[in-house]
């Protein structure tokens, strides 16, 4: 009993320490999964902090960036004089349509080039209006009350969101007030509308990740309510139309218009729970709330929650299973030696007949023919038969035959031995009396008689249902645990002096070994270096010495070679039935998680890398310096490992090029650029919509020199492109990511492509507009130039007529006097003096004339290259022996209409010049060629079109002119010579001389290189013949006759001279200054009236209306027409009318006599 005792509390003491162990395990396992999962929840909960803060980041920089250009439109604008000035006067004079027209081609190109969606013109009280475009109707009320506040700011300004009168959808406009030059109060405003769906709205909406419902919310404070001014992911109709009150302080856009900023949590306006980050929009009384459902954010946390409570759980019953088997085993063994002392009392104590009869156990007796003939009271009990109901009757009458058999043949073997027998012991089932098998176990003996001869056999049968039951028990626990740690997804097995005694199946899955390869084997073959399994022994031997248990994370190298992440606890197992030192163990693949986490590291890092490159697109203006530092942000922040831009010319071609990353295989590609080969990735991305991503390095990069430097198993390549318009390529080599790019990559990447684009885009507007502006000023210069040359060319010219008329008297008088006076005569040289003095005076009213396009031109077809063979010899003479003259006429040039007189003049004029600037000698040179001038030449100079033309050019290699000398070498009288050196008209009349021509004349000058003037001819291509020099005829001096002239002149010297010298040669004149005179005269004297000589330029009526009042009522008369001034009814563009007379002044009266003679001819 004391034994029994003994033994009994021994196996309490073991369940006690079973079930200790279990609890510290388990405990140990939760703890460990809790550290897990509060990690993990941890940095998801900073990971969404961070993207809602990277976002609404993002977005308030898009949006600062948005204001500044759009009052940057403004500026354009504000401040402006010509559009200020040209806007008063239409204000001014409405019925100007000039203005209206020059206004509203200035509103389309604002409009159309920076995406408005209609442009106004108002003035200071709102009346009078001018809209572009004019369909939709005027918003009359709302510019009043609400674009006409703005004026007194004095400045553009943004008018905030509100809803259009004509559209009843929400509106902003830049309100650009327009003032008069020293005056502050703004006569009238530019207004710029926008349409935010065109722009604003959806750069709002658009989330960086894929997401259910996260979105970005634009709202501002209108006294107690929060106002949304943008539509709604879960309501589109909610811009400037949902209002909720700021009292609602959980409301986000309530914590916002709050002055709140950073992350937050609070309920959205639909009531769901929301994370939020909230940030002020500067300068502005917007706010940015980048939000995400609670629901949604929280899904990974609960799926962790959840994988984490499967495995503790798993690993909780591993456990536990191998401790309950552990135990079972102690207990059978606690049994077994139970039944042994039994039968041992038993047999010793056979004699005591009163323990025989209390006995549990069936004692017997029987033959050698099995037949009891002793049986103890427990057969009640175990088989249901009183001792007498079995005494005589065989023992195969109580079990099956088969049984029976074999139990016969178990004795039968046993007699054979004889002495040498031990006994025998079976288990069998023996019917009990109401036929229920019952198992038994039976020990039997044989006994001898005193001649060694067996006679009977005595034993006993002991009742094993229970122990059966308990083998059963064990068996289904034993198997339902290899159930279970068959299908544990983590691999369990116990080890010992870090030696693998037993593995599951999932082990072998884990690791691609066989568990018959892992068993016996030492761990370390687990392990890629020393390193790892000395850390991990380290480690977890620590923490199981302080705990019992430890738990660290390591790596595994798998059969195949690939490396794998495992947390890996062990627990010291404590019992009889294991060995020292035993351990269980768990180990769990958390590779995929490692992934996870090394993904959203990754992306975090391009998110940042996003950041700074918009950062960087909000200050940087040269396109190659956004380049590089783009490239070295994205590799900067190791969100790539390489990068390389391209950017590209309008015909595609690469012009510049940036890289980060790539080390020494940038060198062959750089040449490949350079001759305008493009990488394969970016080649593909020409070709197809989208991110290219690069996978097969082999096929798709054979023979390119940047898959060289980027031997990582991944690469992207997408345009750069905005607005339909390609700027070039951006391609980007990835981390071993081991796969492709997943979306989040690809968008990402594809949406901080198109801000680079998008930035590009706007450079080169910018660019574009100060080009614009840049060319508006040298065309409005050139204006101003071509202006000032008109007026001083009417000043000119009125002058000359005056000139002439002095002239014309001054210089025949002078003739006739010199005529008039003996040969001898001391006076003569007198007056050829005089008559010299006013030749010059007639060639400086004849340059004048020529600046000022007043010359009679004789228009017709010519060959310049004719013009300057002919005149080589005399340029020769003319510029001196010390300037070598070479002409390069093209054999193909067209033909122009001029007057070959005056190109002669141009030629001249032009050597001088060039013979003036090279007084130690030099070369000059003059070439012909033919030129075509098209749109962008014509737009950079004022008064050119488009279109074909003959170019001559005169280039010398004298001393060159400075910026301020080329401004006015065309005005009459200006001069850089000597005092004495030069009138000053030499170059005006070559100007004058051109333009009068249809053509223009540019100069290109620098100082101490020499000078070349380009002048250019309208090509013709009539077909016509080029004209032949005319031969003067002999003329006929004794020509005279009785002829009648009507002399009509309003200046009485010019009257009195022409009837007198026409009477002097026999001619009969009748003067008059009078046209009215004229006609009286004409009625009665008409008929014997032959020829009509009128000034063109008469007080009273014009020469050419006189003329065909006269012819009508003689159609016979002949008119001769004089003046000295070229704008008048008979010329027209320099060239006089077909068939018309023409007499120019100043004349010598033996040149009106030629004339006269000539038009009575005619």
């Amino acid at each position: 009993m004391t034994n029994t005792h003994g033994k009994t509390t021994n196996n309490q003491s073991k369940n006690f320490t079973y079930t200790l162990l279990f609890i510290a395990a388990a405990v140990g396992i939760v703890f460990s999964a809790v550290l897990i999962f509060d990690r993990d929840k941890k940095s998801h909960m900073e990971h969404l902090e961070k993207q809602l803060s990277a976002v609404s980041s993002l977005k308030v920089n898009e949006l600062v960036q948005w204001r500044k250009e759009r009052l940057a439109d403004g500026t354009v604008f504000f401040g402006n004089k010509d559009f200020m000035g040209l806007v008063s006067r239409y204000f001014e004079s409405p019925e100007d349509e000039e203005a209206l027209e020059r206004l509203l081609v200035w509103m389309y190109n604002v409009r159309s080039a920076y995406g408005y969606e209609r442009v106004y013109l108002v003035d200071a009280v709102g009346e009078k209006i001018i809209v572009e475009p004019a369909e939709g109707g005027l918003d009359r009320e709302h510019l009043k009350a609400d674009i006409l506040s703005m004026l007194p700011k004095g400045e553009p300004a943004f008018l905030d969101f509100h809803i259009c009168e004509n559209t009843r959808h929400p509106r902003l406009a830049v309100v650009v007030p327009l003032t008069r030059e020293g005056e502050k109060d703004a006569f009238g405003a530019l207004v710029l509308k926008i349409d935010p769906e065109q722009y604003l709205y959806p750069m709002i909406k658009r989330w960086p990740t894929p997401s259910r419902t996260a979105e970005t919310l634009l709202v501002r404070r209108e006294g107690d309510e929060v106002v949304f001014l943008n539509s709604l992911r879960f309501n589109n109709d909610a811009a400037l139309k949902l209002r909720l009150p700021v009292s609602k302080t959980k409301l986000p856009a309530a914590m916002a218009v709050l002055g709140k900023k950073g992350n937050a949590r609070g309920e959205d306006y639909r009531g769901e729970n929301v994370l939020a980050d909230v940030r002020a929009v500067p300068d502005s009384p917007w706010r940015i709330v980048a939000k995400m459902d609670e629901s949604e954010a929280f899904e990974p946390i609960a799926e962790m929650r959840t994988l984490t409570a499967a495995m503790a759980a798993c690993l909780i019953a591993a456990v536990g299973a191998a401790l309950l088997l552990s135990s079972r085993k102690q207990k059978m063994k606690i049994l077994w030696e139970r039944a042994e002392a039994a039968v041992a009392v038993a047999e010793s104590e056979a004699k005591y007949r009163l323990l025989a009869d209390n006995t549990l156990d069936v004692i017997w007796k029987t033959d050698l023919d099995l037949k009891f003939v002793y049986v103890n009271p427990a057969s009640a009990v175990v088989l249901g038969y009183a001792p007498e109901e079995l005494i005589g009757s065989g023992l195969g009458n109580h079990c099956s035959e088969e049984e029976f058999a074999r139990i016969r043949s178990v004795i039968e073997s046993e007699i054979a031995l004889g002495g040498e027998s031990k006994g025998i012991v079976f288990e069998t089932d023996m019917l009990r009396k109401d036929g229920i098998a019952v198992p038994v176990e039976t020990h039997g003996k044989f006994l001898f008689d005193d001649k060694g001869a067996p006679f009977a056999v005595q034993g006993t049968t002991r009742d094993i249902s229970e122990r059966k039951k308990a083998d059963f028990a064990l068996r289904r626990s034993e198997s339902r645990m290899r159930s279970v740690l068959r299908a544990a997804p983590v691999g369990i097995g116990l080890v010992k002096d870090r030696m693998m005694m037993e593995v599951n199946e999932a082990m072998s899955v884990m690791t691609g070994y066989s568990r018959e390869e892992l068993s016996g084997q030492a761990a370390r073959m687990l392990y890629p270096a020393d390193e790892d399994y000395d850390c991990v022994g380290r480690e977890k031997y620590r923490q199981i010495a302080e705990k019992g248990h430890g738990t660290v994370e390591t790596r595994w190298k798998r059969k195949d070679g690939e490396i794998i992440h495992i947390i890996l606890s062990s627990t010291l197992i404590e019992g009889d039935d294991f060995e020292a030192g035993t351990m269980t163990f768990t180990a769990m693949d958390v590779s995929h998680m490692k992934e996870y986490e090394e993904k959203i590291s990754h992306l975090n890092r391009v998110l940042l890398a996003i950041r700074d490159v918009n950062q960087l697109i909000v200050r940087e203006r040269d396109p190659e310096a956004l380049a590089r530092r783009t490239c070295e942000l994205m590799v900067g922040s190791s969100g790539y490992t390489g990068a390389i831009i391209v950017l590209c010319g309008e015909d595609g071609s690469p012009e510049f090029y940036a890289q980060e990353g790539i080390g020494d295989a940038f060198g062959p590609l750089e040449e490949e650029l350079k001759n305008g080969k493009m990488p394969a990735c970016c080649e593909a991305a020409a070709g197809g919509s989208g991110v290219h991503v690069v996978m097969d390095r082999e096929k798709e990069c054979e023979g390119c020199s940047l898959a060289e430097g980027c031997s990582q198993s991944a690469a992207m390549s997408v345009r750069l492109e905005h607005a339909g318009v390609n700027y070039g390529y951006v391609s980007v080599s990835l981390e071993n990511v081991g796969g492709a790019p997943d979306e989040d990559e690809v968008s990402l990447f594809e949406e901080m492509a198109g801000d680079v684009a998008f930035a590009l885009h706007n450079i080169k507007t910018e660019k574009d507009m100060r080009r614009t502006e840049k060319e508006r000023d040298e065309i409005h210069q050139q204006l101003l130039a071509a202006q000032k040359m008109e007026a001083v060319g009417r000043l000119a010219g009125g002058i000359a007529h005056d000139f002439n008329n002095m002239l014309t008297v001054i210089n025949s008088y002078a003739g006739m006097v010199l005529e008039a006076l003996p040969g001898e005569s001391e006076q003569r040289g007198d007056v050829a003096e005089i008559l010299t003095a006013g030749r010059r005076a007639a060639e400086l009213t004849r340059q004048l004339l020529a600046f000022s396009r007043r010359q009679v031109m004789k228009m017709e077809i010519v060959d310049l290259n004719r013009v300057v063979k002919d005149m080589e010899p005399m340029l020769k003479r003319l510029i001196g022996e010390d300037i070598l003259l070479a002409t390069h006429p093209d054999p193909e040039l067209g033909r122009i209409k001029a007057d070959a007189g005056q190109l002669e003049q141009v030629v001249m004029n032009l050597a001088v010049n060039a013979r003036d600037a090279m007084p130690k000698g030099g070369r000059l040179t003059i070439e012909t060629y033919n030129a075509e001038l098209d749109e962008e030449y014509a737009a950079r100079h004022a008064e050119v079109s488009p279109g074909s033309y003959v170019m001559l050019s005169v280039t010398d290699t004298g001393c060159g002119m400075s910026q301020e000398t080329m401004e006015r070498i065309f005005e009459p009288f200006f001069t850089t010579k000597e005092m004495g050196k030069g009138t000053g008209l030499g170059l005006s009349m070559v100007f004058g001389i051109v333009k009068q021509s249809g053509g223009h004349v540019w100069v290109y000058s620098e100082q101490g290189k020499g000078t070349t003037f380009k002048v250019y001819f309208a090509r013709d291509f009539s077909g016509a013949q080029v004209a032949e020099p005319e031969k003067d005829e002999p003329e006929d001096a004794g020509a005279t006759g009785g002829a009648t002239i009507l002399v009509v002149e309003d200046e009485a010297g010019v009257l009195f001279l022409a009837k007198r010298a026409l009477e002097s040669v026999g001619y009969k004149a009748i003067a008059t200054s009078s046209c009215e005179n004229a006609i009286e005269i004409f009625k009665t004297e008409g008929e014997r009236i032959n020829l009509l000589l009128t000034d063109v330029v008469m007080p009273d009526m014009g020469g050419r209306e006189l003329a065909g009042i006269l012819t009508r009522m003689n159609p016979a008369l002949k008119v001769l027409y004089m003046s000295g001034y070229t704008e008048n009814s008979i010329v027209h563009n320099g060239e006089l009318d077909e068939g018309v007379n023409f007499l120019s002044k100043p004349f010598l009266i033996s040149e009106l006599i030629k004339k006269t003679r000539k038009a009575l001819g005619s």
